[in-house]
This record gives structure tokens, sequence and C-alpha cells, in this order.
């Protein structure tokens, strides 16, 4: 994607935070910005130069009401989406995507759901602490695993995949619909739900168990300024992308730069998969 349109897919998404975060302080969701959009946040005062989305963090509390109060307030141009309102989206967490836009991750290009500009909306779960949060993680990455697998198509790039990988599509699609793989995830990330622990984590994040933090971590929050705006992020920011990213201040290397990896981008037309 060359540069002057990821900027503009930046401020397309700037905008959409806007309307996002004035819908949450008027419904009293508490949020947090999250992974990359903190990290730039606190490095860059803004998105990351080669970043392309936006990602927030949303207590499993006040997460669950956010498909009720979207359907409420969110403008037209935009779209609530989640595994519940499109059995074609592949994803543990929900998004808000731009109308009329695209942008179209590798892997998903054959699925039915909106690949519009986007921010990430994780659920923040509690969870336990030591050899129960190891246990969690293994459960929930063997479960994310089949969610995938239950999402692959038997072509890549227009060529079938080898027949062993084929073969698998087959037995997992013939073993367990894509309803019931999501809801073998969701049970997984609310199993600690009321319970009175001091860990939560964003567990369909891919960080894995780095995602795991302390309450006092992400505490109240604080606002870090974003572009021309300041947004909630987690109070200890400091140790918040330290456990993430190591020494965050330094830029890596282009080779060691993470990059989605775009096969479509557009802010003038939808993407239709084939």
């Amino acid at each position: 994607m060359d540069e002057a349109l990821l900027r503009k897919i930046q401020l397309a998404e700037l905008d959409m935070l806007k309307i996002v975060i004035d819908i949450f302080e008027s419904n009293n969701i508490r949020y947090y910005l999250s992974g990359g959009t903190v990290l730039g946040a606190v490095r860059h005062q803004g998105f990351i130069p080669w970043d392309d989305d936006i990602d927030i963090m949303v207590p499993r509390k006040d997460y669950d009401k956010l498909e009720c109060i979207f359907n409420r307030y969110l403008p037209k141009h935009l779209v609530f989406q989640n595994c519940g309102n499109c059995t074609h989206f592949p994803y543990v967490f929900s998004r808000v995507m731009l109308r009329g836009t695209a942008l179209v991750f590798q892997g998903t290009e054959h699925l039915y759901f909106h690949h519009g500009v986007h921010i990430d909306i994780q659920p923040l779960d509690t969870v336990p602490n030591g050899w129960k949060f190891n246990i969690l993680m293994f459960a929930m990455r063997m479960a994310k695993m089949l969610l995938n697998i239950r999402y692959l198509s038997p072509y890549k790039n227009g060529k079938k995949r080898p027949l062993v990988k084929r073969i698998i599509i087959y037995l997992v699609a013939m073993t367990i619909s894509r309803e019931a793989a999501h809801k073998i995830c969701n049970k997984l990330m609310t199993m600690y739900q009321g319970h009175d622990l001091e860990h939560v984590a964003c567990l369909g994040g891919v960080y894995g168990k780095k995602e795991c933090f302390p309450k006092w971590v992400l505490g109240r929050g604080t606002q870090l300024k974003f572009e021309d705006s300041y947004f909630n992020g987690p109070e200890k920011y400091d140790i918040y992308l330290r456990q993430l990213y190591g020494n965050y201040m330094e830029v890596p290397d282009e080779d060691k730069k993470q990059h989605h990896q775009v096969i479509y981008a557009s802010l003038t037309g939808e993407f239709r998969p084939q």
C-alpha cells in the first residue's frame, strides 16, 4: 500500500475513533487504547507510520453492551460486526467498519463479511494467574487454531492447498460448525467472568501471555495524545508497553516492522469476495 493511501486510511480511522469514543463516553463505556495504538500514541503521538488500523479494549461487562448501543447510536456510514451478527466473521473480537471502503487482509478474501477500513475492539476478560492461566491460554490456543482452520479456504492465492491441508480443512468442517467453534472460544474467554480476581487479559489478541496484566496496570486509564485528540490509555502505559514490546521507544529496522498482509485497500469502494 502506498504511503498516501495509508495516510488517508489512518485519518478516516481517526474520524471513526472520535465517533466511537463519543458513543462510549455518552453511555458510560470504559475503554482503553490498546496494542499498537498505545505504542503509536506514546512513541509517535499518533499512528505508527506503517500501521493500518486502530485497537481498543473494553472490559467484558461493557463489551457485552456494545451491539445494543451501536445498533442505536452508530451512524449509518459505519457498521458493527462480530461473529454474532455475521457467520462469516472469523475473529473472536468485534469491529466497527466504514461502509464504502475496503481493507482486505490475506487469508480472509474468500469470506463474506464487511472488509472495510476498521477499528478492532477486543474484550478484556478477568483471568486467573499462575498455572490456571497457563492452562486457560493453552486451551484458548487450541480453540483459536480450530476456529482458524474452520475459516480456511481449500485454496490459497487461487491454487489448491496441499492435499493433507485440504483433508484437515474438510474433516474440521465436517466435525464442527463455525458457530460452535466461536462458542468454545467465548466460553473459555468468559470462564472467570464475575470472579474476584486481580488480572485481566485480551485472550483474542496476537501477543498471547503478554496480554495478561494486573488490573492496576490499566487502572482508570490516563489521557494519551493521539494525532489531534486525547484518548484513554492504560494508566501504567510504560509497564504495559514494555511487557508487549520490550524497548518500545526504539523504532525497529525495516525488516522487523510488523505489517498486516493487505491484499487490497480502497476508500472509494467495497470488496466483494469471489
